[in-house]
């Protein structure tokens, strides 16, 4: 929490919604919300937008399909893409070891063969944007992806991670309760009396 609050900025209301956000997706989906903030942290510190960070965990969680390692994965190579402003050919193969090759996405919406987008990617034309429209194809009504978490978090695995998740939250909510009471004050500290 504290090194989003340091990525996200002196943005309070920016910062406590995203962690809302994660938190709410962790608990309807098979994914933790540990996992999601680590996955937020890496985006944001590869300078993605506060307010792009959440859009782009649910894409690509569906795509992951409630699998933590694909989930890095996909973060990793999607965050690396946006930060050089193209697809390169390592972040290609990341995305394909985790699932999605966006150039088969971009090939069925454009219409433009496998070849042909191979040849613009090595000299460089195949934008971050054109990779995020492909990621948003796939997750949208109609996509190969569409609603994947949802639907995997009302499975008998996905409730399991929802409760888990749900216990984790509670712990955090009891230790910083414990925490109020346990901590000495100032004027403890300081000798005061």
């Amino acid at each position: 929490y504290e090194i989003l609050r340091c990525l996200v900025g002196s943005e309070m209301c920016i910062r406590d919604r995203l962690v809302s956000d994660l938190r709410q997706y962790g608990a309807a989906t098979p994914y933790m919300a540990a996992d999601l903030q680590e996955n937020a942290k890496m985006m944001l510190s590869f300078g993605i937008a506060a307010d792009r960070v959440m859009p782009n965990i649910k894409m690509l969680g569906d795509i992951a399909m409630g699998d933590r390692e694909k989930m890095n994965s996909l973060t990793l190579a999607f965050s690396q893409m946006t930060s050089t402003g193209k697809l390169m050919g390592q972040d290609l193969l990341q995305m394909i070891n985790a699932g999605f090759n966006p150039l088969n996405e971009i090939s069925r919406t454009t219409g433009k063969s496998m070849a042909v987008l191979k040849d613009e990617m090595s000299k460089g034309e195949i934008s971050a944007e054109m990779v995020r429209d492909a990621f948003i194809s796939a997750t949208s009504a109609g996509g190969l992806f569409y609603n994947m978490t949802e639907r995997l978090g009302s499975s008998k695995s996905g409730k399991w991670s929802t409760l888990l998740d749900n216990a984790a939250m509670l712990l955090w909510k009891l230790y910083d309760i414990c925490l109020l009471y346990t901590s000495p004050s100032p004027r403890d500290i300081s000798g005061s009396r």
